[in-house]
Parts: structure tokens; sequence; C-alpha cells
């Protein structure tokens, strides 16, 4: 039986209709936010186009990067953020929680509510078939959170997911009566078991407690609407080395490590490897030299031209077969002819 690992980059959720990363910061439409914050969020957008046009051949990622610089994190503290990257993130991930192409639900419908673009229900549906165990993403959204439900009996759906790298079965706070009085408008959710989710950069329904050395996942993407501190600071990173990582995500990236290394079969969909991650390159070539993974499908436009940067990170045994990007691969029966194999 084989044992499947996804690995997901931001190729995957544009095929859903979201924005790339280097398309973020080109719109400066907004979901709903408070009129005071406009010009806060789009001097940010100002900033990055003006760095840039000095840098021209640089990813926003850098950027992203760039303007993390400084920020402090401390277990038992909450963390020290500077006022441009708190400007960053909001715009980020207001542009990430609420696309009409991809998501035509508010922004309020969290991970417990089912909702897949047609061309994720396909491609989970062929990896699930066939041995699907965990997944890697490096994207912030909440879209395979809410493809991975199951049917129950009364006819509603359930979560088959969990988040890996948590040392407790992950609960969500779920919105029930967003009207009540304060403590009673949201109860805990439980999530699934059967699919670790391992989300190396963060996600827009997590915050970094400010009370407590804890992450809090929320059903939803209310700590990026919130009006105050109280939901705590969205807890996502630019691509960092991973000896700088904040403490609550190491042992995630580790835990990831080591489901990566039990695969057989890994499915590398819309990440493209660049140059610039190199920590990223890094943290694979490690996780991958002592690995079972005998078999490796590049899920991109360009994967023919990507099958050499792999080649050095793989076991030597490791045969890396490029296919069209989503669904593509899917719709020819290309996916699902390299999974029987």
């Amino acid at each position: 039986m084989s044992s499947v690992t996804a690995l997901l980059g931001a190729g995957f959720s544009a095929a859903a209709g979201l924005p790339m990363a280097n398309q973020i910061f080109d719109d400066e439409s907004l979901p709903p936010h408070k009129s005071s914050e406009r010009s806060e969020l789009l001097e940010v957008v100002r900033d990055y186009k003006s760095w840039l046009a000095e840098n021209p051949d640089a990813s926003v990622e850098e950027w992203l990067l760039s303007v993390y610089d400084n920020i402090s994190f401390d277990l038992f503290a909450e963390p020290i953020v500077n006022k441009k990257w708190q400007s960053a993130l909001k715009f980020l991930l207001r542009r990430l929680s609420e696309n009409t192409d991809a998501d035509h639900s508010p922004y309020y419908y969290g991970v417990s509510r089912y909702q897949s673009h047609p061309n994720h229900t396909k491609f989970w549906d062929c990896l699930i078939s066939n041995g699907l165990q965990s997944i890697i993403s490096l994207n912030y959204d909440i879209l395979v959170e809410r493809a991975l439900h199951t049917q129950t009996d009364d006819k509603k759906t359930t979560p088959e997911f969990t988040y890996g790298g948590f040392p407790h079965p992950t609960y969500v706070d779920k919105m029930i009566n967003k009207a009540a009085p304060k403590g009673q408008k949201s109860v805990p959710f439980k999530l699934g078991s059967r699919y670790q989710i391992y989300k190396l950069h963060g996600s827009l329904n997590w915050a970094f407690d400010v009370h407590q050395p804890n992450m809090k996942c929320y059903d939803d993407v209310r700590a990026i609407f919130r009006v105050d501190d109280s939901m705590g600071i969205p807890a996502v990173i630019p691509p960092l080395p991973e000896k700088n990582l904040p403490p609550r995500f190491a042992t995630i990236w580790n835990d990831a490590k080591q489901a990566l290394k039990k695969s057989n079969k890994l499915i590398v969909c819309g990440y493209s490897l660049p140059d610039y991650d190199f920590e990223m390159r890094r943290w694979l070539a490690e996780a991958l030299k002592d690995s079972t993974i005998s078999q490796l499908a590049v899920l991109d436009p360009n994967s023919k031209k990507l099958v050499g940067r792999w080649k050095d990170l793989v076991p030597s045994k490791c045969d890396i077969v490029p296919l069209q990007g989503i669904p593509g691969s899917i719709d020819s029966g290309a996916l699902q002819n390299f999974l029987d194999g």
C-alpha cells in the first residue's frame, strides 16, 4: 500500500482562483475592513512597489522577509511585531481570505464546513483513493481544510484532518452566534484525525495567543479581521531559516520532516522550488536524503524544467515524473497512472 504525501505551493491554490504570491499586492481592493485602516494598508502596497522597482528580479517573499526583520519571539511572551509587517500581513491575509473566484462564502465559513473547488475535488479524490497520509502546505489559505471532509449519516460533513505538529488533539474555536455576549459566541470543535496537514508557514485561521504560550486555532479567519488584539497576532511567517523559526513552528517543521521520511510517493503541486527559498531547499534535502521516497511527481505547467531542481534532493533511485498542473494531470489520467505505478 502506498503512503502518499502531497507538498503544496501557491500554484495549488491558484488552480482554485486565489492570486499567486507575486499578484497579491497588484490589486488594491480588499475584503471588508475598517475605513481608518485603508490608508495604512495602501501605504504598504506602495512600499512594496517602490522596493520592486529597485529590485525587479526579486520576489514578494523576499520583500516580506525583509519587512519581517527585527521581530523577536519569546515562548511565554507576546510576539513583538513591527508596524510595517503588521500592515503587510493584514493586506496579504485579507486578499487571500475572500476571493470570489475561489470561494463565494463569507469569510467566517471556516474549516469545519465543507467547500471544495472542482479542481481540488478531483485532486483529493485521486490521492485519497491511493494512500494519501499527509499534506505539507506552504500556503496560508484554508482551501485544503475546507476540502478534506467526509459525509456523515445525516448527510452533513465533518473534517477528516488535523493540524500536524501540535502536541494535543486539535480543536478549533467555532463561532456559533456572532451577536452573543462575550464568552458565549463560540464553542470548541474537534477536528478529525485521518490526515495530517503540516502548514510550515502558518495559516489564515491561526493566531499567536497573547495570554499563553500556544497558537490558537480558529474555525474561521476572524483573527485577521479583529478589532483589537484580543484574538492574538496572525500566526503567519515568511520563508525563514529553520534556526530562526518561532518556537511554536519548530515542532510543525520537525513532524512534517518525519512524515515525509516515511512516505514512498511524493506529489509536489504548484511549488517551483525557487532559488531564493534556500531554507526550504535545505529542509527538503535533509528530509528526503534518508527517506523511503521512490517516486516523485511534479505537477506544474513547467514541470519538465523543474525536474533537474529535484534531482539533487531526492534519493538516487527516486523516479521523478513531470506532469501537467491541475486539472490537466488529473483529466488526462496521468496522475492516476503515476499513483498506480
